[in-house]
């Protein structure tokens, strides 16, 4: 999978656009690597040859033959990337003709006239992101990966055309984040279940301070599929912008264990008046009940954290966890269990 604009998207922390060409890869990887040898060796010698010491001198001489040679593998390597994207931006590869239309180093390589060549490379790199950018044809990263461009776009010469506006690259960002929240809460078989956690992942960084509401639907997602961390993030959530609590205990009550996790985070987490990890326990007892393994996991921290730690039913909380699983649950959750019976077999380890 290709990085938009040979390593800009990736530095920003956003995911690579899927289905680039070989060429592209191969052209990136020249630019790369002309980028590298470009500057030529450093010259060392220069000062002492300008003191009068001649075999300094000789040196220097070496050096800066060794530094146009280095210029003109340079010059080869970024003509040879030139042509490389030249090809994959024929084939409609958008990174491709995002390269050509911006990255700086490869302006004297360019067909003349380079500010008309470049703007051309611009519409079309626009326009294949932007088709990209749909619910129907792709997982969001095509407006996210767009809206880059546009932002980007807007540091060199090339424009779409004369008198045309840009679009508003914040709102393509937000459009691309809140596809991502849509497929992650859409309901995902197992095939599609890792693709879909990966969606909610995105989703939650890329829209945090900016759609609080589709950041909570997606921690909701996570956390009913074994997400420690969102379900923490959750209980931290103002009461406001989550299921209302009187609705989620009603829902816990009514068999729901996710709910009742969600309530017990809610109190172990929250200000920690008279009562609060008694609450939290009463919840999370009936989660672990009900087989949920978050549930089975709050349950023995709160055992472990309460004025008289119960270290034993803690381990067997952390136990059941851990046979119940998922993965990213089960192991903090057998690791624990491990813990907890290692100590409680040396009653002087257990800090009562």
């Amino acid at each position: 999978m290709a990085v938009l604009f040979g390593g800009a998207a990736a530095a920003q922390g956003l995911p690579p656009e899927p289905g680039s060409t070989p060429e592209y890869q191969e052209g990136d990887s020249k630019l790369v690597g002309a980028a590298l040898v470009s500057g030529g060796p450093t010259d060392p010698f220069m000062v002492s040859c300008l003191q009068g010491n001649r075999a300094a001198c000789e040196q220097s001489r070496k050096t800066g033959a060794k530094a146009d040679e280095w210029r003109q593998t340079a010059a080869r390597t970024y003509r040879e990337g030139v042509d490389l994207l030249q090809k994959a931006c024929a084939k409609n590869d958008a990174d491709g003709c995002s390269t050509l239309a911006r990255h700086q180093n490869i302006v004297p390589y360019l067909p003349a006239p380079v500010a008309a060549t470049r703007r051309n490379y611009a519409i079309k790199a626009a326009s294949l992101f932007q088709a990209r950018c749909s619910p129907d044809r792709e997982i969001g990263y095509g407006c996210i990966n767009y809206s880059v461009f546009l932002k980007l776009l807007r540091d060199v010469e090339a424009k779409f055309a004369a008198g045309n506006r840009i679009p508003d690259a914040n709102q393509i960002f937000l459009q691309g984040g809140r596809i991502l929240a849509k497929r992650c809460t859409a309901l995902a078989t197992p095939a599609q279940l890792e693709q879909s956690t990966q969606a909610c992942h995105d989703a939650e960084n890329l829209l945090a301070n900016l759609d609080q509401g589709a950041v909570v639907a997606v921690q909701e997602t996570l956390c009913s599929r074994g997400y420690r961390p969102a379900c923490e993030k959750l209980g931290k959530q103002p009461p406001a912008v989550v299921t209302a609590e009187a609705a989620q205990k009603a829902q816990c009550e009514g068999g729901d264990a996710k709910a009742c996790t969600l309530m017990a985070y809610r109190a172990y987490s929250g200000p920690q008046g008279p009562g609060a990890l008694a609450e939290a326990k009463r919840y999370a007892s009936k989660a672990c009940d009900l087989n949920f393994s978050l549930g089975c996991v709050t349950l023995g921290s709160v055992l472990i954290k309460q004025s008289a730690p119960n270290y034993p039913a803690a381990a067997d909380a952390f136990g059941k966890a851990c046979k119940l699983g998922p993965a990213q649950v089960s192991k903090d959750a057998c690791s624990n269990e491990k813990k907890l019976r290692e100590a409680l077999a040396k009653p002087t380890q257990v800090k009562q």
